[in-house]
């Protein structure tokens, strides 16, 4: 006999036949009820690969020259008066740069993911050091589909704008919104939870 579903929203619970959280994998499940909670670990610096390594260093390396540069432009004040003002704060836009660089290596390697699942509503956080930056909730009958999708970082050269593939992940879309989860999962974690949530 199949399970009950809800009448709204189609929900069926997790068969106890599913497939298991692949060997060697920190993905916590957790049950209660009909509330689902899926959460995806930090890789940490185990995970550091010479993709995370050139972009730490560049984005020392970055700051450090910005630092003596913006030092230097500060002479500038008791050399030209008021006016000398302007010059360190050219520099913003870059440190603004140089931070959002390294912003995105510290949530590659120390974010953490959990997505939670209900008959009706689901919810997005987003963690780094235990503190939750981002967050959303939605309605279930509001996703359109789950698949498996590819983490983008967009950067500019020039006049020219580039999106770079980073990683497979996990794509929710809600309309015309597109949440990734589990960019720093490996493939099989990422089907796993493909089929769990799709499961669910």
């Amino acid at each position: 006999l199949e399970a009950p579903r809800s009448p709204r929203t189609g929900w069926l619970p997790l068969s106890d036949d599913r497939a298991p959280i692949p060997a060697g994998s920190k993905i916590r499940l957790e049950e209660e009820g009909r509330r689902v909670s899926l959460s995806m670990p930090p890789l940490g610096l185990r995970g550091i690969g010479f993709q995370h390594l050139f972009r730490i260093l560049f984005s020392v390396f970055w700051l450090g020259f910005i630092t003596v540069w913006t030092g230097g432009a500060s002479m500038a004040v008791f050399a030209a008066g008021p006016v000398g003002i302007l010059f360190p704060l050219f520099s913003i836009p870059f440190w603004l740069v140089g931070f959002w660089m390294l912003w995105g290596v510290l949530k590659s390697l120390f974010g953490s993911h959990e997505l939670t699942l209900e008959p009706e509503r689901f919810a997005i956080k987003r963690h780094l050091f235990g503190l939750t930056y981002s967050s959303h909730q939605g309605r279930v009958s509001d996703i359109d589909s789950v698949r498996l999708g590819t983490a983008t970082q967009r950067f500019s050269n020039g006049n020219r704008r580039h999106v770079a593939p980073l990683a497979r992940c996990l794509q929710i879309d809600e309309g015309v919104r597109s949440h990734q989860l589990g960019d720093h999962l490996t493939q099989v974690e990422n089907e796993w939870l493909l089929n769990t949530v799709r499961d669910y």
